[in-house]
C-alpha cells in the first residue's frame, strides 16, 4: 500500500507541474490580449489638435522712395509687380496705397513708380489711396495691402513644459502622441499650399482636348510589339487590321 500511494504522490506532483505550465502559458496569453488592446487603441489625431483654417489675411509690402527718382530700383519694380499678379489672381477687395501723412519726401514720385510696376503685373488702374500717420516723418514707406484668403494653424508650436517622457505609468502605457505632436507639420503645410481652397474641395476639371487624345490614339495604332512581348511575333497593327 505504501508503494501505491507513493506512486499516486509521483503521479499527481506530476499533473500539478503541467497545469502549472498550461497556467503560465494562459497567463502569457491574457497578458498580450491586454496589451493590444492599448496599441490598437486609435491614438488622438494631430489634425484634430492643430486644424488648418481659412482665414482673410492682409498681404502688404512697403515700397521705400526716394526723392530723386519718379522710378523704382530694379529690386522694387520685381516686388511691385510681383504683388500685382499676385493681387490679380487671389486679391480680394481693393487694392489699396497708404502714403504717410506729414509731407514725406520721394512720396509723389514713388507713387507714380508704383502705378507703373503694378501696371507691369497686370493690375492697372486697380489703385487706391489712403494715408497712415508714420512713426517718423522720414523714410516711412508707401505701404501696399490687400486682403487674401489664407490657411492658418491657431496652435503655438511648442512643448510648453509638457514631459514628452511621461513618469506616469498610466501615460507611459495610454499610447498616445504629446500634444505638440504634428503642430510643425500643419503649419508648414498651411504656408506652402499655394490656394488655401484646395484644403476644402477639388478644382474642377478642364475640357478634355480631344485633338490630343485623338493623336495619342493613332500612336497607338502604329507602333509595333516587340517580339518578346508577343510570342507569336503578330504586331498590334496587325491584330488590328483583323
Amino acid at each position: 500500500m505504501t508503494a501505491v500511494n507513493t506512486q499516486k504522490y509521483r503521479f499527481s506532483s506530476h499533473a500539478v507541474s503541467r497545469l502549472a505550465a498550461v497556467l503560465l502559458a494562459a497567463g502569457g496569453l491574457a497578458a498580450c490580449n491586454s496589451n493590444s488592446d492599448v496599441t490598437s487603441s486609435i491614438p488622438q489625431d494631430y489634425r484634430q489638435r492643430h486644424p488648418i483654417t481659412l482665414v482673410q489675411g492682409n498681404q502688404t509690402l512697403d515700397v521705400f522712395t526716394g526723392r530723386a527718382s519718379r522710378t523704382l530700383d530694379p529690386r522694387q519694380q520685381d516686388d511691385v509687380r510681383a504683388f500685382g499678379r499676385d493681387y490679380m489672381q487671389n486679391g480680394q477687395g481693393p487694392l489699396i496705397a497708404y502714403l504717410p501723412s506729414g509731407g514725406a519726401q520721394g512720396v509723389n514720385e514713388g507713387l507714380s513708380g508704383i502705378r507703373q510696376a503694378l501696371a507691369g503685373g497686370g493690375a492697372s488702374g486697380r489703385l487706391q489711396i489712403a494715408h497712415y500717420q508714420p512713426e517718423s516723418g522720414s523714410g516711412a514707406p508707401i505701404r501696399l495691402a490687400y486682403a487674401k484668403l489664407t490657411a492658418e494653424v491657431a496652435s503655438r508650436c511648442g512643448y510648453d513644459g509638457e514631459d514628452i517622457v511621461p513618469s506616469r505609468f498610466t501615460e507611459n502605457t495610454s499610447n498616445r502622441a504629446n500634444n505638440n505632436f504634428g503642430c510643425t507639420y500643419q503649419r508648414n503645410l498651411a504656408a506652402q499650399i499655394a490656394d488655401p481652397r484646395d484644403l476644402v474641395r477639388p478644382r474642377q476639371e478642364g475640357p478634355v482636348d480631344v485633338k490630343k487624345l485623338l493623336a495619342g490614339i493613332e500612336k497607338i495604332r502604329k507602333v509595333e510589339a516587340k517580339n518578346e512581348l508577343r510570342p507569336d511575333g503578330v504586331t498590334i497593327k496587325e491584330t488590328i487590321g483583323k
